[in-house]
């Protein structure tokens, strides 16, 4: 009896281990220069998560390139099925105004109709909503899911 048991708690403590219940979400691209780009850079921190998780609250940091400051409106998550709103855990954290060379933390927070493990299966992109000289622009980012490094 004590050796079945034994047995079956080495396979299950084997299968523990071998599976990898957590993944790793992070920018696809990540600018090698940022303070050369002129525009709105947008850096996006790499985010390990459990793979059954159906949320998303990457920290995110958006720095201004351009010649005239920029207002900051919203942010969105698309994915190959679904574009998420942006659900921050503070109210108000937007607008956000940024002059010019200054780098700003975006609050953002997604909750997802999938687990990450689906949502992430492709190649999804950040969406910064912003104003510049009476002009509404977007910029964005790709952001793919792999295994934990």
């Amino acid at each position: 009896m004590s050796r079945t048991i034994s047995v079956i708690l080495s396979v299950l403590l084997s299968a523990l281990i071998a599976c990898d219940p957590g993944m790793a979400i992070r920018q696809q691209d990540v600018p090698k220069n940022p303070e050369s780009r002129v525009g709105l850079t947008i850096r996006i921190a790499t985010r390990h998560q459990l793979i059954g998780e159906s949320w998303y609250a990457p920290k995110v940091e958006v720095r201004n390139s351009f010649g005239s400051s920029v207002v900051i409106t919203d942010v969105e998550l698309a994915t190959s099925r679904k574009t998420y709103p942006n659900h921050p855990f503070r109210t108000r954290a937007f607008p956000l105004k940024l002059t010019t060379g200054r780098t700003g933390a975006l609050k953002v927070r997604f909750e997802l109709a999938e687990p990450v493990c689906k949502t992430f299966r492709d190649p999804a992109e950040l969406r910064v909503h912003y104003t510049i000289e009476d002009s509404n622009e977007i910029a964005r980012d790709a952001i793919v899911g792999g295994p934990l490094n």
